[in-house]
């Protein structure tokens, strides 16, 4: 009787062993400055940036059956590189090293990071429609608002009845959705105390600017 003895897994790994030197300091992925919207941006620190000639950004898809992917390589002569065609909601890997000569230091330590489950939908608050600049103060980038409202205010604004806008200050953004499958998030300031954010139809919009005190949530 034959026996078969199936080796591919760990030839694979024995394949992607590296000799390093001591010599050159491990790179750390930056996991702030690192994002992932319809790109990946990943970003590192090298404590001996001037020793290193190159970088090598290994990349790879993260299979939910445990099967071995092999890494993806790009050169980098710089501390950042944009990563494109990943596919969407989807887990990746990402590590890096740094080289000087032949000589390459260890692998960093792994960034995990999660594609988005659609396109990234891109947009600005408008200061055109709505905005109250007694109340709300929007930065130069118009990706960050703040508001100048009093406690009382906010006090009134809490005991709205669920489904109403009565005495909130909003801000809308600068492109509609018509259609298709979006993504888009937004960050709130932990010292935050309320904050509402939704998607309005375009006739529940028009009815909300008309009469704000009566109209219905939109969300």
């Amino acid at each position: 009787e034959d026996y078969v003895v199936n080796i591919s897994k760990q030839t694979e790994v024995l394949g992607e062993l590296s000799f390093f030197s001591s010599g050159i300091d491990i790179p750390e992925i930056n996991e702030e400055q690192s994002k992932v919207y319809n790109n990946a941006l990943i970003d590192w620190h090298h404590p001996e940036k001037d020793k290193a000639d190159s970088y090598v950004l290994e990349y790879r898809k993260i299979n939910r059956d445990e099967e071995m992917i092999s890494w993806n390589e790009i050169e980098v002569h710089g501390t950042s590189k944009v990563v494109s065609n990943l596919e969407s909601n989807s887990p990746y890997a990402f590590r890096v090293r740094a080289y000087r000569g032949s000589i390459c230091s260890p692998c960093s330590r792994e960034l995990i990071l999660h594609t988005p489950p659609a396109p990234v939908f891109s947009f600005l608050f408008d200061e055109k429609c709505g905005y109250n600049t007694e109340h709300l103060l929007l930065n130069l980038k118009r990706d960050r608002v703040e508001s100048r409202a009093g406690f009382n205010v906010l006090l009134a604004a809490e005991r709205i009845q669920v489904g109403h806008y009565t005495s909130l200050d909003y801000i809308i953004g600068d492109v509609g959705v018509t259609k298709g499958k979006h993504f888009w998030a937004c960050r709130v300031e932990p010292y935050s105390y309320l904050v509402k954010v939704g998607v309005a139809s375009s006739d529940k919009l028009q009815e909300w600017l008309r009469s704000p005190r009566d109209a219905a949530s939109p969300r």
